[in-house]
């Protein structure tokens, strides 16, 4: 298939979004970027269809993880573009975005490309509404994203997770809606979790790891109980101070995550924690989505200690085997009884390493990707399924009718 990429060329502070157009250049070799940053303002002033028709024909587009498709006012529009340049560094200007998104937008559905996916691994599945999802039938989209098996219905989430503070933020937005769009439509769904890049693989044995433990990145309800049931037993998480002077930065305006440098520290100081701790504790938000740090730290070697998330089994997953599902108040229990058994903490890291490297690494989940860009151009793709850690593309018979597909 020939591909068209499109979105807002940038470096940003979630890795994934800057590793898709790899994934999407190693899954399909014919693939042309289109955005800000990936083409001239005299071909972004010209419109996305001009460049499409001039340069095409395409199989199929690929919007990335910028284009906020969910904007539905110049207000929003703005608000994204002021992300961007915020959150990303070699991001365009707020002027050159806004009018961008507003083509893209505006022509959803107009491209003359036969098949289109929206990548929604950043989306927040918990907050979507009945009008997210009628956009995605209404642009008749695949979307990549973890699948059903990875989003629970609302009777599924536990009771600690209407005390996040993001389920408080958007507690009128929060139903079924997201559930029942992939329950509606499975074979519309590319089930492509967060994955890795090489460079984030490390071998090194936990014995020569400086910190006991880490608990990185947002402090979600149950990262927070766990750093409270360490201090209790004057257990002490490696240090998040370099974290926390760029967040404080970010907060007084000073905009570091858009200049390469401190948006490369930020990357090399979190790599870095994972690298030097022997044991690495998180947790899921509410929701419960798999998140990019469950691949993030075994990959790092650490022993991955956690809350899970919804679905864990089916990516491969095995308590006591590659991870260790740990309540927050029994993380100093569990941390205790690893040291005195360093062979299995070892055995645990290394088991959990080689599942990522064998199934959620960049090139595992490209070969994924096309195996499902491969059935959805013979018009056999039912939708894709992970069991027990291998990722399955699930086929109809050739000539029956496939859900999501338009012709040009």
């Amino acid at each position: 298939m020939k591909l068209l990429y499109v979105d807002a060329h940038h470096h940003y502070l979630n890795p994934t979004s800057t590793l898709l157009p790899v994934l999407v250049a190693s899954a399909a070799p014919q693939v042309a970027f289109y955005g800000p940053g990936y083409v001239s303002d005299a071909e972004l002033s010209g419109g996305i269809c001009a460049y499409a028709e001039r340069n095409g024909p395409y199989d199929a587009v690929i919007f990335g993880m910028q284009v906020p498709w969910s904007a539905w006012s110049d207000d929003l529009l703005e608000h994204n573009a002021r992300h961007v340049q915020r959150y990303t560094a070699f991001g365009s200007r707020p002027e050159t975005l806004v009018p961008f998104f507003r083509d893209v937008l505006a022509n959803l559905r107009n491209l003359p490309i036969r098949f289109r996916f929206l990548s929604l691994l950043n989306f927040d599945y918990y907050a979507t509404t009945k009008r997210h999802t009628d956009l995605f039938e209404l642009i008749d989209t695949h979307v990549i994203t973890p699948g059903a098996q990875f989003a629970p219905r609302l009777d599924a989430i536990p009771d600690w997770a209407w005390r996040e503070d993001h389920f408080v933020r958007k507690k009128a937005m929060i139903s079924e809606a997201w559930a029942d769009y992939l329950a509606r439509h499975p074979d519309r769904v590319l089930s492509l979790p967060h994955f890795v890049a090489d460079s984030e693989f490390s071998f090194r044995a936990l014995a020569e790891r400086r910190h006991r433990v880490a608990i990185p990145g947002v402090e979600y309800l149950m990262r927070k109980e766990g750093r409270k049931a360490l201090a209790k037993r004057s257990l002490r998480p490696a240090s998040k101070a370099i974290f926390n002077v760029l967040r404080a930065a970010n907060r007084l305006g000073i905009r570091v995550y858009s200049r390469y440098l401190p948006l490369s520290i930020y990357h090399a100081a979190y790599r870095g924690t994972l690298i030097d701790a022997r044991f690495v504790y998180t947790a899921r938000e509410g929701y419960g989505i798999p998140l990019r740090k469950f691949f993030e730290i075994p990959a790092a070697g650490a022993v991955l200690l956690c809350v899970s998330p919804h679905g864990f089994a089916d990516l491969g997953f095995r308590d006591g085997e590659n991870y260790l599902e740990v309540a927050p108040e029994a993380l100093p229990d569990v941390i205790e009884a690893l040291e005195r058994d360093p062979a299995r903490a070892q055995r645990i890291a290394s088991a959990g390493r080689k599942l990522v490297l064998e199934r959620h690494s960049l090139a595992a989940r490209s070969a994924q990707f096309a195996r499902c860009l491969d059935a959805i151009a013979k018009g056999r793709f039912a939708g894709s399924v992970w069991r027990n850690g291998d990722f399955e593309v699930l086929e109809r018979d050739a000539g029956m009718p496939t859900a999501g597909v338009r012709t040009a």
